[in-house]
Formats: structure tokens, C-alpha cells, sequence
């Protein structure tokens, strides 16, 4: 059991705010049966983490039903690291297929860093991107597309 620590209108404008973003009622009721501890998440929170999943990386709203656990994640200094790294390795290999977004998260730091970061022929460019520097993609020399 999840004690909530939000009076009830701090609840209600939870929920409206899940609402407002185009969740159907039995997918707000599915999201906190599944993940009940989103309602301890800040509201400030939950509106950063939602606008830059719907806004920036262009999920469907309800994608929150399947993935509560984004509401865990620092947007900082989680979310839109992997999202950099990630946006960076597929525009380097258009080609090869890379594991989604809400995957990357799950991971723990090192296990990503390690896997999507350090072992690359670009890994110090990718830990430029990793710490939010502004890479231009236009005059990479990458190692890992050269034929």
C-alpha cells in the first residue's frame, strides 16, 4: 500500500493533469494500479518529465500506462542524456536498430554508459553528447561510418 502524501486537491489536480494530456480514464486508473507511487510525484515533476516525453520524443500520452516508471527518472540527469545519446547513435547509423527510449532508461548508469557509450569508435564524442554538449553532426569524421 502507497500512502499518498498529497492533500486531496493536490490528488485531483493529478489527475486532471493526466487527463489534460489525453489519458482515458481506465488508462489513469491502469497507471496507478500499476505504478500507485505517481501519485507521490511532485505535479511540477510529472508535467517536465510528460511534456518532454509527448513534446520532444514524441510518445503517444498512454505510454506512461505501459511505462510508469519514467516518473522515477530525473529529466536532467537521466532522461535526456539517454535521449541525446541516443538521437546522436542513430543519426550516425541510420541503418541499425536501437533499442527505444523507455528501454535505455531501465538500465542502470553503467550498464548503459558501457553499452551505448564506451564501447563506441565515437565513445568520446558520445560522452560529449552524454553531458549535454552541442555536438554539430554535420562535421563528424566518425570512425564507425567510414567505409
Amino acid at each position: 500500500m502507497v500512502l499518498v502524501k498529497n492533500g486531496p486537491e493536490t490528488l485531483r489536480r493529478k489527475l486532471k493533469h493526466l487527463a489534460s494530456l489525453g489519458l482515458l480514464e481506465h488508462e489513469i486508473k491502469e497507471l496507478i494500479r500499476k505504478y500507485p507511487s505517481v501519485l507521490n510525484t511532485s505535479l511540477e515533476k510529472m508535467q517536465k518529465n510528460m511534456e518532454f516525453f509527448i513534446h520532444i520524443a514524441g510518445f503517444p500520452p498512454n505510454t506512461v500506462v505501459s511505462y510508469p516508471s519514467i516518473f522515477n527518472y530525473s529529466l536532467e540527469t537521466r532522461i535526456k542524456p539517454r535521449h541525446r545519446v541516443l538521437k546522436f547513435i542513430t543519426a550516425l547509423q541510420p541503418s541499425k536498430r536501437f533499442p527505444c527510449l523507455l528501454s535505455l532508461l531501465q538500465i542502470s548508469e553503467q550498464n548503459f554508459l558501457e553499452k551505448y557509450v564506451k564501447c563506441s569508435p565515437d565513445a568520446t564524442t558520445l560522452l560529449e553528447v552524454y553531458s549535454g554538449k552541442p555536438v554539430d553532426l554535420d562535421n563528424i569524421q566518425s570512425p564507425s561510418l567510414q567505409v
